[in-house]
């Protein structure tokens, strides 16, 4: 049996949050975004996987959020090295 995972971490906070005050099911959430099956946004919630940054804009849109402030968390969450060498030439506020 595997344990939940329960270190979220502060994307996967912020996308539960989203996910739970969109107002859509997983299913119309999954689709809108180009998920196969809904089963990813209940792992996206838990932290038990990434969002995929190809699938960040339309992401960002079905659950009414802010595509460039979702990026820049997802680039310091999941590749801080990247995050650390272009930060200097984003605006980071």
């Amino acid at each position: 049996m595997q344990k939940a995972n329960t270190n979220k971490t502060d994307v996967a906070s912020f996308l539960s949050s989203l996910i739970e005050n969109c107002g859509k099911s997983r299913k119309e959430i999954a689709n809108e975004s180009g998920f196969g099956k809904p089963n990813i946004i209940s792992m996206l919630k838990t932290g038990d996987t990434k969002l995929p940054l190809a699938r960040l804009g339309s992401f960002s849109k079905s659950v009414n959020t802010d595509p460039v402030h979702l990026l820049k968390m997802c680039l310091h969450e999941y590749y801080p090295d990247v995050w650390d060498a272009i930060t200097c030439y984003l605006d980071a506020s």
